[in-house]
Order: C-alpha cells, then structure tokens, then sequence
C-alpha cells in the first residue's frame, strides 16, 4: 500500500492519536510499552512526520 498523498489527512489521524493518548493521561512511553513500538516511533507519528499504518493503528488500540 502506497503512502497517502493527502497530509491534511495524515495531520488530522496523527492529531487524533495524540488526543486520545492525552486523554488517558498517558506518556508516549505507555504505549510504546504496551505495543512494543518504540517511543521515537510513536513521536513521529504524531507530529505527521510518519504515517500510520492500519497494523500500527491495530497495535496502538
């Protein structure tokens, strides 16, 4: 599956990603932890930098 093309759409998702995380009251190393991805990997998805892919979505759930 090729990157989207569309970075407020990438914006967006990474925005809400961050969102939810705050609203558990949670540290990126939280669910880095839980999900085995490391915390600079979560960082850069959610500023956009890197895009989310569905299986890290899955992982981060």
């Amino acid at each position: 599956m090729k990157p989207s093309s569309i970075p407020a759409l990438v914006d967006a998702l990474a925005a809400e990603v961050k969102a939810r995380r705050a609203e558990l009251s949670c540290t990126q190393e939280d669910p880095s932890a839980k999900s085995g991805l490391n915390r600079p990997y979560i960082s850069l998805r959610e500023v956009g930098r890197k895009q989310l892919t569905l299986s890290v979505i899955f992982r981060l759930a």
